[in-house]
């Protein structure tokens, strides 16, 4: 009896990290970006192009996404590129992308 209640309280912590994990994509502009972004690196103005999501949404969402280790970015020169970081989150656009973005 013991050993179910310890399992389903793992389950439950499991159940949040995972919902915490897919709120990140419960936004309509965090998934315009993430599908833009699967295509390969991107500035912030190619992506504002790409997207129509005004500059600041933009810079916003990807702050957010790095802070959750889901994008990283890279200088070069003058300019910042960002990228899908996280094979997790890759395979999951990789599925949206199919039904959804072609």
């Amino acid at each position: 009896m013991y050993e179910a209640i310890e399992n389903i309280k793992s389950i439950e912590n499991k159940a949040g990290n995972a919902s915490d994990f897919l709120q990140l994509f419960s936004n309509k502009s965090r998934l315009l970006i993430l599908c833009t972004l699967f295509n390969g690196k991107k500035t912030v103005n190619e992506i504002v192009l790409l997207t129509q999501v005004k500059q600041a949404f933009v810079s916003k969402n990807l702050m957010l996404l790095k802070q959750q280790k889901v994008v990283k970015s890279n200088r070069k020169g003058r300019y910042i590129y960002y990228e899908i970081s996280d094979e997790t989150v890759k395979e999951i656009i990789a599925i949206l992308y199919k039904k959804f973005c072609k």
